[in-house]
């Protein structure tokens, strides 16, 4: 019981940031929030990423975060 709650939550986890992720990329907001100033007439800097809020994203952002945790877990090891 104890080993599928945490299985759960891990994957809840997992699911949250993979979906914030790709929410700040693909709009530039956070709950509907504006986060980072989307270029336009009032000087903005963030181009949103269209890509992000497609399929594609999700398999773009989970190998990015796959691989990130890779690397941060050989570095550790060795």
């Amino acid at each position: 019981l104890v080993d599928a709650v945490g299985m759960g939550l891990g994957f809840t986890l997992t699911l949250c940031v993979l979906a914030a992720i790709r929410e700040l990329l693909g709009t530039g907001m956070i709950c509907e929030k504006p986060v980072l100033p989307v270029a336009g007439p009032q000087g903005g800097w963030f181009m949103p990423w269209t890509a992000m809020i497609l399929p594609v994203g999700a398999f773009i952002t989970l190998g990015l975060l796959l691989g990130g945790v890779n690397l941060i877990t050989r570095r550790t090891k060795g």
